[in-house]
């Protein structure tokens, strides 16, 4: 074999444990709907997600959860908690998942921020970071840019949004969620 033809082949086996490590990664943070969703609702999956990221990414991560800007009890228990239909929850659930693994594949050294507000007629949903980001990977990079669509495309078959870009108020990226509190899409 040719000294190219030696290169080529370990960079394909460089790409192929990449790719391992990025599946798992986003495994890790993605793929299993915990119990706690179904059995305790949003903010016990969410602290639990939190645990998780923190153990095991070392992502240092914060979670507030707020009714019209005031906290909710100990226990993330209150009654427009309990109401949010099964579909929104695991929207907002999944979308926070999304935005954390983008904090860890993109933003370099960084500490993560989620605030959960429920309003009267909406669950917002913001995950902000402090990174300063990772250089920008080529447009034709292999799922660039996939996970900001897929949140996108989930908050708007329930009728909501999101906006997603670099923090107007700090270095970071800032990813924030508005979803119908009482859609049963």
């Amino acid at each position: 074999r040719t000294e190219v033809e030696r290169i080529h082949q370990a960079l394909e086996l460089a790409v192929g444990q990449i790719d391992e490590s990025i599946t798992g990664l986003r495994r890790l943070v993605t793929d299993l709907r915990p119990a706690a969703l179904d059995d305790l609702g949003l903010p016990a999956a969410l602290e639990g997600l939190v645990e998780r990221v923190s153990e095991t990414a070392g992502l240092k991560t914060t979670l507030r959860i707020s009714l019209d800007g005031a906290g909710v009890g100990d226990d993330g228990d209150d009654d427009r908690a309990a109401r949010l239909p099964e579909v929104v929850e695991d929207s907002a659930y999944r979308i926070v998942q999304e935005a954390l693994t983008n904090v860890l594949r993109h933003a370099g050294p960084a500490r993560a921020r989620i605030r959960v507000v429920y309003g009267e007629r909406d669950l917002i949903v913001e995950v902000d970071d402090d990174g300063a980001g990772a250089p920008a990977a080529e447009p034709s990079a292999a799922g660039a840019g996939a996970g900001l669509v897929g949140m996108r495309e989930r908050a708007a078959a329930l009728g909501g949004e999101v906006d997603a870009g670099p923090r107007d108020d700090a270095p970071g990226f800032r990813v924030r969620a508005r979803l119908p509190a009482g859609s049963a899409a």
